[in-house]
Formats: C-alpha cells, sequence, structure tokens
C-alpha cells in the first residue's frame, strides 16, 4: 500500500504500484466529508463516512 497526503484529502493506494490500482481516498474540503473508492477503469462509488464504516464491517463479517 501506499499513502499521498494533500491539503484537503488523504489516499490510500491499494497494491503500491501507481496508476492501475483501486485508491481509497477520504475527502475533508468544504466541512464534507466523504470517501471515494476509484478503480483502474476510471470506475467509482462515493459514500458517506459512516457508510465507509458500515461497509468495512460487513467485510470483515464476509472474511471471517
Amino acid at each position: 500500500m501506499k499513502e499521498e497526503l494533500s491539503q484537503n484529502s488523504r489516499t490510500i493506494i491499494l497494491c503500491g504500484r501507481g496508476r492501475c490500482c483501486p485508491k481509497i481516498t477520504h475527502h475533508t474540503a468544504d466541512k464534507k466529508n466523504y470517501i471515494t473508492i476509484s478503480d483502474d477503469y476510471n470506475g467509482s462509488v462515493k459514500l458517506t463516512t459512516q457508510e465507509a464504516k458500515e461497509l468495512k464491517e460487513a467485510i470483515s463479517k464476509l472474511l471471517d
């Protein structure tokens, strides 16, 4: 994994090799607090932070 920081966001690149990897970004600009998950095919999903927490919990249940 690779982490990138900017003034209004924090991004984690899942495979760490660059452009061809899924990215998870936490956006904090303008008091809008949300997460985007982007894939390497120009697709993306926008989630509230609460939805992201619920997704984390759901994935943990699937992997247990």
